[in-house]
């Protein structure tokens, strides 16, 4: 044994020893303040990019109008709406499920607006941005617990800046919903999963599965079950699979429980919605309720690259740093010596990139039978984006807070 470690140290150094372990958690829990102007930052620009006048440019013509049309005639005659819902020589009566062409949330929820604050444009737009809305906060969820503030509050800045969420945020199309309701529950599922933190959170575990399984229902309302429940469902099952064979993860029953679950989901509802695609006739306009959408197969069928042709301008300009972002997700979380934080960043990464991988995948085996439609898993350009511009973690971390 060495002499430096043979005996108690000397009154100096326990001194000084005692006067760094006192200074840690000072050091530990003081903020940059960097994360406040990060933090009223992002939130200015995602209100500006949800809610700066909805009026202020007219109905898209015809998309928006025909989508305005169909909600007009739900708030009518199924939430009970006024006389000012009421067109003379219009179509007045509740539209059926292959006039909507796809799941009718979007739509009833922009019917909600109709109802509370009459037929205006802004009341129709205002639902749809407050699901906007919905989504980031699901956005920040997932990535603080999993990761820190300053990576969720570039998601958030990142997510609110992309032309296929903040336009279709601030317009009547109605996919908003989908996008938020796979955030929704990616984020609760995958928070159910991997944030694990002894008996104290179990109930806080509860609740994230209560809102993984609420954003379930919205997507399968909004697009069928193969986008709504077998890819978010997948990306958290296969996470936990890869997780736990790699044996980042330890055994743990609730977890175990929950991913072999929500793998076996993701199969079983994955072959129900393969068949009821193989099974699509040939003739458009019967509407699909596996499917969520009416069979509008194209006459010209779209090439394995529409996609990704589509995501290149969707997501401007986050789409040029994607390929470094996503590749960066590869390399091991750097600083990490807490086992439960490792675990935590792991299972992010993974999030990040198996959640794209599925939902190109559905989309694309939906694309001949369905057509284009837009993509709605946001995460791919938000969990890349926001990992490769985070920080080196620190060795040391302390308490978590909201």
């Amino acid at each position: 044994m060495s002499e430096e470690n043979s005996g108690p140290p000397s009154g100096a150094s326990a001194a000084g020893s005692s006067e760094n372990i006192a200074q840690l958690p000072a050091l530990v829990k003081s903020p940059s303040p960097k994360y406040g102007i990060l933090a009223w930052f992002a939130v200015l620009v995602s209100g500006l990019s949800l809610f700066a006048p909805l009026s202020a440019s007219g109905i898209w013509d015809p998309p928006e109008r025909e989508v305005a049309e169909l909600a007009r005639r739900i708030a009518l005659n199924l939430l009970g709406g006024g006389d000012g819902l009421l067109l003379d020589g219009a179509d007045n009566e509740v539209p059926t499920r292959s006039e909507l062409g796809r799941g009718e949330l979007p739509f009833t929820s922009i019917a909600a607006g109709f109802r509370l604050f009459g037929l205006h444009e802004w009341a129709g737009r205002l639902p749809l941005a407050i699901w906007g809305l919905v989504g980031l906060a699901a956005t920040y969820w997932l990535v603080r617990r999993l990761a820190d503030r300053r990576s969720a509050w570039f998601s958030v800045l990142v997510l609110a800046t992309m032309p296929l969420y903040f336009l279709h945020a601030r317009t009547m199309l109605g996919d908003i919903v989908t996008m938020s309701a796979l955030a929704l529950s990616m984020s609760g599922l995958g928070l159910a999963a991997f944030e694990r933190g002894g008996e104290p959170a179990r109930g806080a575990r509860w609740l994230s599965l209560g809102v993984g399984i609420l954003g379930l229902s919205c997507a399968v309302l909004s697009r069928g079950v193969l986008i709504g429940i077998a890819v978010p469902a997948g990306s958290v099952g296969l996470t936990w699979l890869v997780l736990r064979s790699s044996k980042v993860s330890p055994p743990e029953r609730f977890a175990d429980v929950l991913g072999a679950l929500l793998l076996a989901a993701s199969l079983l509802f994955g072959v129900w919605g393969w068949h009821a695609l193989l099974q699509a006739p040939e003739s458009g306009g019967a509407f699909s309720l596996l499917l969520g959408s009416v069979v509008n197969r194209p006459h010209v069928l779209p090439t394995f690259d529409t996609v990704v042709s589509q995501l290149g301008h969707a997501l401007f300009p986050w789409s040029a740093v994607l390929p470094v972002a996503l590749g960066s997700i590869l390399r091991e979380p750097p600083g990490l010596v807490d086992s439960r934080a490792r675990e935590r960043e792991a299972a992010l990464r993974l999030l990040c990139l198996i959640t794209p991988v599925l939902s190109l995948g559905a989309y694309g085996v939906s694309a001949p039978v369905l057509g284009s439609m837009p993509f709605g898993a946001g995460k791919l350009g938000v969990g890349g984006s926001s990992t490769l511009m985070k920080p080196r973690a620190a060795s040391i971390k302390g308490p978590r807070k909201m």
